[in-house]
């Protein structure tokens, strides 16, 4: 007896002994768990005063079992009560023993009560952060404010139990709310309307500061806004509306009504805030994508006009070019041929000056007749779809040659051809033209007690390859580098290096585009010039 209980008094866990369903001994600590001061409050008396009733069944069954056990039987979570009405859960184990020679019961107690209410208090809160992520996910999906408004309060009564819940817009520039969405269980409620004037919300002032209006007892308010004063006709009790902000600017309010008086906690208008802030966010985020999609839909109509306009205005202005350009060959025709007339027939009639002036009317025609060719190949390259495919690079270099050959034999050109060129990804009438263009004024931008010397090579570039055409002649300001590939542009007037149009690098640059590429130069005064175009490289089959 002295042993066990020196054992009993040493154990931190409360400990009760039994002999028979009376008590015959508690320590300290499970005397405090079942509520007395005195172990005489307790010796002598039946267990099941200390057990609630719907656990005495299986207390009596438990303690029968541990007396007549020979081992300890696992824990068991029941529900007692103390003497002073406190309910408690404990956790009980039951070993068996022998008290002064007689089958007894010794009872361990642990109190889970504040566990088992932490736990239940861990799944209450994930229960409710699982709602605040469905409302989030419909947030998500919706697409208008009133379907966000009805994903807001699709599960709100789940979060905060009311019996009617809305969501309210404010306009202010028009001095008019609108209900976005209602769900109510309460009879009549569904047809309040749709529109108010701002008044009906009532103040303004303490939502636009973040505050909730809270009306615990509607029966008492004195004063309430129009709404809800309306919902009060319908049996509500307590009423309930915080703010939709947003970056400052309120938006409305989301509104809940309870049928009974001081419905909602602390705890309630935190999770109202909770389904607030991010309604208004999604409010306001669906408002600037409407804004962004008008937007973008005046734009679209507005591009296409001007595309229309562009497009019949680059229609006539090709339609023009072609127009000039067709019938100024007849009149340029004439000229040369009377000034060729004129030089062969008269020519000791016309003497040295008349010869002299025909001879520049010849000139002058020939080099309008240039001019017409390129405008209409620069025309001709606006219009019209290019099939891209493999070309050689050295069939066209070959054939741009052939083109200017009368060019290269007057200057004594020399071309030094890189041997096999690439394949490239292009179109081979455009690439021919693009080559006699630059390999033209390469042998032409040279100064005349200088003989031409000109290079083609290409250098492979990943997916692309670059094409140079290298040359000696007098080479080009930096400042001048871009302005070359413009029409008309001209860095040489009179006849200085020839009779050039102005349009043979603008015929360049837009034929290397046509086809997907760029250009460009590398060039020094005095140190000639290094044109590049770059374009699409091809397999070889």
């Amino acid at each position: 007896m002295n042993e066990l209980r020196l054992l009993y008094e040493t154990l931190p866990l409360p400990v009760a002994i039994h002999v028979n369903g009376i008590f015959a001994y508690v320590n300290p600590a499970a005397m405090r768990l079942v509520g007395v001061s005195q172990a005489d409050e307790v010796l002598g008396r039946p267990v099941l005063e200390f057990v609630h009733p719907d656990s005495r069944p299986v207390v009596i069954e438990r303690l029968t079992a541990a007396m007549t056990s020979k081992v300890p039987l696992p824990p068991l979570e029941e529900r007692l009560v103390r003497v002073d009405g406190e309910p408690l859960t404990v956790e009980v184990t039951s070993v068996p023993v022998e008290f002064d020679g007689q089958r007894a019961a010794m009872v361990l107690i642990r109190d889970v009560t504040e566990t088992r209410r932490a736990l239940e208090e861990q799944r209450r809160l994930a229960e409710q952060l699982g709602v605040l992520h469905e409302i989030d996910q419909g947030l998500l999906a919706a697409r208008s404010t009133r379907e966000l408004a009805d994903a807001a309060l699709q599960h709100l009564d789940r979060l905060v139990p009311c019996d009617v819940s809305g969501v309210v817009a404010f306009d202010v520039d028009h001095d008019r709310c609108e209900i976005l969405a209602l769900h109510s269980s309460l009879p009549g409620v569904e047809n309040l309307g749709r529109e108010f004037p701002l008044q009906a919300y009532g103040s303004l002032d303490d939502l636009l500061a973040g505050l909730d209006y809270y009306a615990p007892d509607t029966a008492r308010e004195e004063y309430a806004p129009e709404l809800a004063e309306l919902v009060k006709a319908a049996g509500v009790r307590s009423y309930l509306t915080v703010p939709l902000l947003s970056r400052g600017a309120l938006l409305g309010g989301l509104s809940m009504g309870s049928l009974r008086p001081g419905a909602f906690t602390r705890e309630h208008m935190a999770w109202a805030h909770r389904v607030a802030v991010p309604l208004a966010v999604a409010i306001e985020q669906n408002g600037l994508r409407a804004d962004l999609e008008r937007h973008a839909a005046t734009l679209e109509t507005t591009v296409a006009e001007r595309t229309a306009e562009l497009r019949e205005l680059v229609s006539e202005l090709e339609a023009f070019t072609y127009s000039v350009s067709h019938d100024l060959r007849a009149p340029l025709r004439a000229i040369r041929g009377f000034a060729d007339a004129l030089v062969e027939d008269f020519p000791e009639a016309l003497g040295p000056v008349g010869v002299d002036y025909a001879e520049r009317l010849r000139n002058a025609s020939a080099r309008m007749t240039r001019l017409i060719d390129d405008l209409l190949a620069y025309s001709r390259l606006r219009r019209g779809e290019l099939t891209l495919e493999p070309v050689d690079l050295d069939a066209c270099v070959h054939e741009a040659m052939l083109q200017i050959e009368p060019q290269l034999t007057a200057r004594h050109a020399v071309v030094d051809v890189e041997p096999d060129l690439p394949l490239v990804t292009g179109h081979a009438v455009v690439l021919t033209q693009v080559l006699g263009n630059l390999l033209s004024n390469a042998v032409k931008y040279v100064p005349p007690d200088r003989s031409p010397a000109v290079g083609v090579r290409a250098e492979p570039r990943e997916d692309k390859v670059r094409v140079w055409v290298e040359d000696n002649g007098i080479g080009i300001e930096p400042e001048y580098h871009q302005r070359i590939f413009r029409v008309f542009e001209r860095l040489h007037g009179g006849d200085a290096y020839g009779s050039g149009s102005g349009v043979g690098l603008a015929l360049v640059k837009r034929g290397v585009e046509r086809l997907g590429g760029s250009v460009g130069v590398e060039s020094a005064p005095g140190q000639g010039s290094r044109f590049w175009f770059e374009v699409g490289a091809a397999a070889r089959p």
